[in-house]
């Protein structure tokens, strides 16, 4: 690669809204191209160019985190932990915004309620 076009290429990474998805323990295949690319996509028009970390994971890892956190002991759909106030004002070294927060989602529970909601509209819309 030509030093011009790694120049490029780091300048890309470092403009692009930082959204990090980590995938932990999912059984289903996920193109992680595309994930990255929605990640991008949100951190733009929903983050306001903010970082975020979003981690998809199984069930178990969701209960896991929601009995740690919440004290709850079952798994959930989403759980959000929005940056604590004194975070959310600190700068990000690198970057122009400050964080965001994380999010956990339950892949087999959100591909679950997907299932529902088009058997809902199909339903709905068979009417």
């Amino acid at each position: 690669m030509s030093r011009a076009r790694r120049r490029a290429s780091e300048a890309a990474l470092v403009s692009e809204p930082p959204g990090t998805v980590l995938f932990r323990g999912i059984r289903r295949r996920l193109s992680r191209r595309r994930v990255q690319e929605l990640a991008r996509e949100i951190g733009c028009r929903v983050a306001g160019g903010r970082p975020f970390t979003c981690l998809l994971a199984g069930d178990a890892e969701l209960r896991r985190l929601n009995r740690q956190f919440l004290g709850r002991d079952y798994p959930t759909d989403v759980l959000a932990f929005p940056a604590p106030v004194g975070q959310a004002t600190q700068r990000v070294p690198g970057l122009s915004a400050s964080c965001l927060g994380d999010v956990a989602i339950s892949v087999p529970r959100a591909a679950l309620q997907a299932r529902l909601a088009a058997t809902g509209w199909r339903r709905r819309s068979a009417s």
